[in-house]
């Protein structure tokens, strides 16, 4: 019972935000219409979509933490190229981080072995971790991706130069709806490193964290090798 009022409260919260934002972009849009205004249209129309998104992002979340609080995550598991997988989403981001003054470095390994794993599921863990980075990442700042082979495992190493996470803390962030004090890193649904870590855990890794407070942090994602 206090799972679900937790999601409720997430839900009420996280949701009414861009749901008020969705309402008024649309009185915008009728109005740019009956003005006739074309570039004012598209504008509103495009920010529309985006806090659409932002929702739809929002409610994926909830319904994969259900899942996995209810053991009902399927996985379709692959022999699967982590080194293309991981410069995917690098590339997915890549633009972000360039529009953000932010530089963004990647080490990956060419020759770096198979994982058998769900490769969509894997690339949503990596996603997630570097637009963790990006929004904890000052401008001016370094993201570093990293891979390497660790016995008969993978590393993917995800970096930044934020500000760091306290020691107290580290652990915390992994839990379901987790919320830092104000000024901490932290905040938002508290779903996003809960997920990552309940993906992982399913495919038989790891997900942990090393932080400096001032410095930035690591999070490392171990899978073992196909």
């Amino acid at each position: 019972m206090h799972a679900r009022e937790e999601i409720l409260a997430v839900v009420s919260h996280d949701l009414r935000n861009p749901l008020s934002g969705i309402v008024l972009a649309a009185k915008m849009l009728r109005r740019s219409v009956d003005r006739g205004d074309d570039a004012a249209s598209r504008e509103t129309a495009d920010r529309i979509f985006r806090v659409g998104m932002r929702m739809n992002g929002l409610i994926e979340r909830l319904l994969d933490f259900s899942r996995l609080e209810l053991g009902q995550l399927a996985l379709k598991l692959e022999d699967s190229d982590l080194a293309a997988l991981v410069a995917e989403a690098v590339a997915t981001v890549e633009p972000i981080a360039a529009e953000k003054g932010i530089t963004l470095r990647s080490e990956i390994e060419p020759e770096l072995p198979h994982v058998r794993c769900d490769a969509p599921r894997i690339e949503q863990v990596i996603g997630n971790l570097l637009g963790n980075a990006l929004n904890f990442t000052p401008e001016g700042g370094t993201i570093g991706v990293r891979t390497e082979r660790k016995g008969r495992s993978v590393h993917v190493c995800i970096s930044d130069t934020g500000a760091g996470i306290p020691a107290a803390h580290r652990e915390a962030i992994f839990q379901a709806f987790w919320q830092a004090e104000p000024g901490v890193r932290g905040g938002g649904a508290g779903l996003g490193l809960a997920i990552a870590r309940g993906i992982v855990d399913a495919h038989g890794g790891r997900i942990w964290v090393a932080s400096e407070v001032g410095v930035g942090s690591t999070f490392v994602v171990e899978l073992p090798i196909a």
